[in-house]
């Protein structure tokens, strides 16, 4: 069977959640309570992590709307998020970072919900165009080998 018509409404949300917790894990320091981190580590990683989601929020606009979109996002003051996009915090805390990388990863995850679903889409018209233009692609021979790989004409919202 293939990937694309293997993936269904119910477990591609599910794929993309162990995705996303491999490339943004949602804890990292588990032991480090709601205090505030002097670290340089911190604030770099909350500045770079800020700048990644303003960067998928507002891929066009510029630097102000993007910590604007930001700032809205995560449920921080615009001046904080001014204050970490341009490393002038002095500190920040643990909980700050996870609003900021939950923030990341609901919008990573969105993007890549959509991403599927017009690829979807998209294949729905290809077959359209396929069952339209070609009366021969469905022959008994042809679905044989279509039922072998798992591909078949939509039938009720679903493939067969």
């Amino acid at each position: 069977m293939s990937r694309v018509s293997s993936l269904t409404i119910g477990n591609a949300p599910d794929l993309v959640s162990q995705f996303l917790e491999t490339v943004l894990p949602a804890n990292p320091n588990p032991t480090e309570g709601a205090m505030g981190v002097n670290g340089s580590d911190e604030l770099k990683q909350a500045e770079q992590t800020l700048k990644a989601l303003g960067k998928k929020l507002a891929p066009l606009g510029n630097v102000r709307e993007r910590i604007e979109q930001s700032a809205r996002a995560v449920g921080i003051s615009q001046t904080r998020a001014f204050d970490l996009w341009y490393g002038k915090a002095r500190r920040v805390t643990t909980e700050e970072v996870a609003h900021i990388k939950a923030a990341l990863r609901k919008t990573v995850r969105r993007g890549i919900l959509n991403d599927i679903a017009e690829m979807r889409t998209r294949l729905d018209v290809l077959e359209a165009r396929m069952d339209a233009g070609d009366a021969d692609f469905y022959e008994p021979a042809v679905d044989v080998l279509r039922q072998a790989h798992g591909v078949g004409r939509k039938t009720n919202g679903r493939r067969r």
